[in-house]
């Protein structure tokens, strides 16, 4: 992979030679924001391929006494698999000759090895690890595992079975079974009425349970919009938080929460705190933060002038149990 930019640009922009090496702090990405998912789910640990888990249900076992023996009651234990995906980055840079007498003077390595000099530092932390998470938005929400084609670059949302595939198996399956909406209002009233209603039947046990309703951020402005005409609610009254919270009439605790990656998406779904689960290998250094920033371990090499920079992690995600994942009919 070379630099995407037209030197010429560059000149015009700067000059033919630099006055002043403005350096790699001049240099700048645009920032987005960190797959907002991560943020929500309970993170596990291990080094196997797999997080299992054991759903537990059991039948009456209380009854009215009387002296004959008379067993009542049964346990069933069913087994749930989260699978890791494997995922990896190959990245490849060759040397920007063409600019040494420019504007990227300071790039120059006088022989040194690319692979030691701060550029490639600079590369690593601006560009690589923020990626990775930047992709990794497509794969958690729209991914869909592919097959790999042999020598060939996988396509974005190839490496895993993200939510939007998750929760449509778990009807699929009948693991759990979807609560209809109908077709979303346009109208942010009436759909601040639709959401409430939804929620409203989630079977009462769980519902008491649930503190968050996910759904896009454009839902959530729609449904924030629509809380804020029924409810006749003045910034200056509720206070700044409350105004700007979206929360359903008459359950405090419930939030609904708009996620980035579902952009697009007419999904709505719940569940019990601690049931979606990411699934990552063990951190290193015995610091989850920084397993949860950077997945995997980056390795930086040279030859014959090119700098090379690759990884490889594995990262899982899904539902303890399933039954408990309720979620509106639309995709």
């Amino acid at each position: 992979m070379e630099f995407d930019f037209d030197v010429d640009d560059v000149i015009t922009q700067w000059g033919e030679y630099e006055t002043i090496n403005p350096g790699m702090t001049s240099m700048h990405f645009v920032e987005e924001q960190e797959g907002s998912l991560l943020d929500h789910a309970r993170r596990v640990y291990t080094e196997k391929d797999q997080y299992r888990a054991l759903i537990a249900e059991g039948s009456r076992i209380l009854q009215a006494f009387q002296p004959s023996w008379t067993p009542l009651g049964s346990l069933t234990l069913s087994p749930v698999a989260i699978l890791k995906a494997v995922f990896k980055v190959d990245w490849e840079n060759a040397p920007i000759e063409t600019l040494y007498t420019n504007f990227f003077s300071w790039y120059r390595t006088n022989g040194e090895d690319p692979a030691s000099h701060p550029y490639a530092l600079w590369i690593l932390v601006n560009y690589i690890m923020p990626q990775v998470f930047k992709d990794l938005k497509i794969e958690m929400w729209n991914g869909e595992k592919l097959a790999i084609v042999p020598g060939t670059a996988a396509v974005a949302g190839a490496g895993m079975d993200g939510l939007s595939v998750i929760i449509a198996d778990t009807h699929t399956a009948g693991l759990a079974t979807a609560l209809a909406t109908g077709a979303l209002a346009t109208d942010p009233e009436l759909f601040c009425t639709q959401v409430e209603n939804w929620f409203k039947t989630i079977p009462s046990p769980w519902r008491a349970q649930i503190e968050k309703i996910f759904m896009s951020e454009d839902l959530e402005q729609r449904y924030k919009d629509g809380y804020h005409a029924k409810y006749k609610l003045d910034p200056e009254r509720a206070g700044k938080d409350a105004y700007n919270a979206a929360k359903i009439f008459g359950f405090a605790k419930v939030s609904v929460i708009g996620i980035e990656e579902a952009a697009g998406s007419e999904r709505i779904f719940a569940t019990v705190p601690d049931n979606f689960v990411v699934v990552y290998d063990k951190p290193t250094e015995n610091d989850p933060e920084k397993a949860k920033r950077d997945p995997g371990r980056y390795v930086m090499e040279s030859l014959k002038r090119m700098l090379y920079i690759y990884t490889q992690f594995r990262l899982g995600l899904g539902f303890d149990d399933p039954r408990i994942l309720f979620a509106n009919e639309l995709d």
